[in-house]
């Protein structure tokens, strides 16, 4: 993990054609499961540590699903699964964030970007802000 900087790993079953996720196990897995409790990581197997059973979510769920399934579970990862069950990635907060934020920010944006069209609709039919509306 540290060589690869992740602080995730997807443990999966190799019987099959294809690795389908059993558990992960993260860096903070082993703080609090190993280093807290002053076990040597030599003597401890990722079985031990394991967290399962894995929440997965298929490559066809939406962002909405992915995002409800992290947030039903408590985690912020989830690996991504394919029609059989074979792992084909793993999605974070981290990869929708950014995606998120620019919706929040159109969002916000939406009462000044609607009033400045609602202004302009009224001046070009010759109504200004100091007038009521025509009844």
């Amino acid at each position: 993990m540290r060589r690869h900087h992740v602080g995730v790993i997807v443990i999966v079953d190799r019987e099959d054609r294809e690795p389908r996720p059993l558990g992960m196990i993260t860096d903070r897995d082993i703080v609090i499961e190993v280093i807290a409790f002053g076990l040597n990581p030599s003597a401890v197997t990722v079985g031990d540590v394991l967290s399962g059973p894995v929440r997965v979510v298929h490559q066809a769920a939406s962002r909405e699903h992915a995002l409800r399934t992290m947030t039903d579970s408590a985690v912020r990862r989830l690996p991504v699964v394919n029609g059989t069950g074979g792992l084909v990635g793993l999605i974070s907060t981290d990869d929708l964030l950014p995606e998120l934020a620019r919706e929040i920010s159109a969002i916000a944006n939406l009462p000044v970007s609607s009033s400045s069209v609602e202004r302009r609709l009224r001046k070009n039919v010759g109504i200004t802000d100091a007038e009521p509306p025509p009844a």
